[in-house]
């Protein structure tokens, strides 16, 4: 794990310790919690044998606000802390009791994770993960156990995304990662049908620290979800989720794996945060999005994409922050693709438009590029044909694409002599493109409909230059 990820471990960039999970501030829920630590008679415990005395002794330091001495005793002690902490959850103690022992990992963990989580995950004689799922599982959906249910899941999550970050293989990483499985097979599904979905995507980004659970995340779809909660258009989209989405992005950009799995041409991950970054004006939001922005520029093929979508207008746009780190980013990000974008032809800038699945009214959108350049779009049998196809299927929510895809697809057909063949018959055979476009004259959008009748009129007219010049 980079170093990157391992100063954040625990931390949020540029979050603070009072964000909101499911309208729940958990620094207060927290803090209320363990005012109310020392009414336990953790005794009782120690007399019904599930704890010895000293174990009892072990808790009441740790729960003692005066002893200043308690994080040297995690430290020294840590090992005998997990067994303790073991013991009295998998044993199902009273519901309030589980909210104090919850509580004070939770606050441990939000001040120093890998030192704590080192102790609690490279026990051999503890699986800690075991337990805590048991008690998210017994928890899951009950109104009258939802901070156990919101802590739980915070601490194991937030174990999890330490595990690989000390270097040598974690003796129950092979645990962990079961268990991160477990975990994001049940939250990515939540998080798509929008149930909890603070407390959800809270914890996804809390395991996401951790790269071993970054293929699975993306195996199991929840790239897909993320992109939804970026590029909300709703009147008043929820700023502190498409921020916590941001977020999971960055932990995300962190991995080269990852960054390929971003240059895909149906992942829409780059174009979700373009969009975050011209339409959202929460600091915080803006600033994760171009941390990881910075990290993608990384890639050639996501830089050519970059261009494509147009990234360089939009850094124009941004406002003026102070933060110098910021500022650092955004002027790399500019200068990357300014010194690109001077490397690439006339149809290279096409090509980097229709890579990043993102038309624009521009200059590759004319009859003259089309005249000059409809040969080179027989390379690998017309794939980038296919992919200006798709683009009718894919993007039905981007009016400008759909208007430009259908422009393009009519010029593509005028000029090129198999060009009418290729649209009626192969393409029409694999996107049902044809019908595609005789739906989208419907559209509810001016200039779609228009773009896709002149399209159709293309398709159905042998000599259109004739037809066009009879109007």
């Amino acid at each position: 794990m980079t170093s990157e990820v391992e100063g954040l471990i625990g931390a949020n960039y540029g979050g603070g310790p009072g964000d909101k999970i499911g309208g729940t501030n958990v620094a207060e829920l927290r803090e209320s919690i363990l005012e109310s630590s020392s009414l336990v008679n953790w005794k009782v415990y120690a007399e019904r044998k599930i704890i010895t005395q000293q174990e009892c002794g072990m808790l009441s330091d740790l729960l003692d606000e005066e002893n200043k001495a308690k994080n040297n005793m995690l430290y020294e002690r840590g090992d005998k802390y997990a067994i303790l902490f073991e013991k009295l959850l998998k044993d199902n103690i009273m519901e309030e009791h589980q909210e104090v022992l919850l509580a004070v990992l939770d606050s441990l963990l939000t001040k120093d994770a890998p030192s704590l989580a080192k102790h609690f995950t490279e026990s051999k004689t503890c699986n800690i993960f075991d337990v805590l799922m048991k008690v998210v599982r017994r928890n899951e959906g009950s109104l009258s156990s939802e901070n156990v249910y919101i802590l739980s899941l915070r601490v194991c999550a937030s174990l999890l995304g330490t595990v690989g970050a000390f270097g040598a293989k974690s003796a129950s990483a092979e645990v962990a990662t079961s268990t991160m499985k477990e975990l994001l097979k049940n939250l990515i599904p939540k998080l798509k049908q929008g149930d909890d979905p603070e407390i959800t995507l809270g914890a996804i980004k809390e395991i996401l620290k951790s790269q071993l659970s970054h293929g699975m995340f993306s195996a199991m779809g929840g790239l897909e979800s993320i992109c939804g909660i970026l590029e909300d258009e709703s009147d008043q989209p929820d700023t502190q989720m498409q921020y916590l989405a941001a977020f999971c992005v960055w932990l995300l950009s962190l991995n080269g794996a990852a960054l390929k799995v971003f240059a895909e041409p149906n992942c829409g991950v780059l174009a979700a945060l373009v969009h975050i970054v011209k339409t959202v004006q929460r600091e915080k939001v803006i600033r994760i999005s171009f941390a990881a922005l910075v990290n993608m520029v990384s890639l050639s093929s996501l830089k050519e994409m970059m261009v494509g979508i147009g990234l360089l207008g939009v850094l124009k746009s941004v406002g003026s922050y102070s933060d110098p780190e910021f500022k650092d980013n955004i002027n790399k990000i500019n200068d990357e693709l300014t010194e690109h974008l001077k490397k690439l032809s006339t149809f290279g800038k096409y090509e980097a438009e229709l890579k990043a699945g993102k038309l624009q009214k521009s200059a590759v959108h004319s009859s003259t590029f089309w005249r000059n350049n409809f040969q080179k779009f027989e390379k690998n049998q017309f794939a980038l044909i296919h992919e200006l196809a798709k683009l009718l299927v894919t993007k039905v929510n981007d009016m400008v694409t759909l208007a430009m895809a259908c422009y393009d697809l009519g010029e593509f057909i005028r000029f090129h002599p198999d060009g009418r063949y290729l649209v009626k018959e192969t393409l029409e055979k694999k996107y049902g493109t044809k019908g595609t476009l005789m739906n989208l004259m419907q559209h509810d959008d001016a200039e779609v409909q228009r773009q896709a009748l002149l399209c159709v009129q293309k398709l159905l007219v042998q000599n259109w230059e004739s037809l066009n010049k009879g109007f």
